[in-house]
């Protein structure tokens, strides 16, 4: 419920690694995670899978080097705004604008407006269409990748 598609994700990853032919693509998160990070590896040198392999503090060690975070709302996304990371952070619409969002990075935020919008269901969308993840646009999300690379640069 709380999560961006998974197939924007991997439209994103492909304009990312096309953008930024030098960069690279590290992708993280919890053990249940890993069908995910497989499906976005994509068999690219570039894309660097540590799913279910990092301990908070080893997060938080990556993301004082990270230049940026991309992510879904939620505890990594917080632990990277604390430590000083750039975040654009991904935000579902389950609670009010402006109360959740990575405190430092507020305006790097991105959420869907739409008229269920707070629905405070932490567990699955009431209306069955999760329209405040999905109406988040792979191009809005890279708009806002490249708008936070000019704020760190």
């Amino acid at each position: 419920h709380k999560k961006w598609p998974i197939e924007k994700y991997d439209k994103l990853i492909d304009m990312l690694l096309s953008y930024y032919p030098s960069k690279h693509v590290i992708l993280i998160g919890l053990e249940q995670d890993k069908v995910d990070a497989c499906f976005l590896k994509k068999n690219s040198d570039r894309v660097i899978n540590l799913t279910g392999k990092l301990s908070i503090a080893q997060l938080a060690a990556l993301f004082k080097v990270t230049p940026l975070l991309v992510c879904n709302d939620g505890g990594s996304g917080h632990l990277a705004d604390a430590v000083g990371c750039t975040v654009v952070s991904i935000i579902p619409g389950i609670e009010l604008p402006d109360s959740i969002e990575p405190f430092n990075n507020k305006k790097l935020s991105i959420r869907a407006k739409i008229e269920c919008s707070p629905c405070y269901d932490f567990d699955n969308c009431p209306q069955g269409h999760m329209l405040c993840m999905r109406n988040i646009s792979v191009a809005e999300v890279f708009k806002m990748i490249v708008k936070a690379e000019k704020i760190i640069n």
